[in-house]
């Protein structure tokens, strides 16, 4: 009677040891799920921020296309003034010298 005892009460702990286990397995796997979902949330967020700072740089990339072309169209437009100043100033030089010859010729 003693064995039977023994082995009903071996079989309801086994059986109370299952349950626990099975709870326990249960537990983990939820929680294996949970942080799963989270992974995936932070994983997505840090993709997001990535595209914006992308878009950010590349806005920021553009702009500086923008101010650089702008400088160098004024650049041209301002070696095209020196040109001219500095055709009309070579002009003006010769006119000058001519004149000057001119005059010391008349003076000799």
């Amino acid at each position: 009677m003693a064995d039977t005892e023994d082995q009903v009460s071996l079989a309801q702990t086994l059986g109370m040891l299952s349950g626990e286990l099975r709870i326990m397995h249960q537990s983990i796997t939820e929680s294996m799920s949970v942080i799963r979902e989270d992974l995936r949330r932070a994983d997505d967020a840090h993709n997001e921020r990535l595209a914006r700072l992308e878009d950010n740089i590349k806005s920021q990339f553009d702009g500086m296309n923008i101010r650089i072309t702008g400088l160098e169209k004024e650049e041209k437009q301002l070696a095209v003034k020196v040109a001219q100043i500095s055709s009309i100033s070579g002009l003006i030089s010769a006119i000058l010298t001519t004149g000057a010859v001119e005059l010391i010729k008349r003076s000799f």
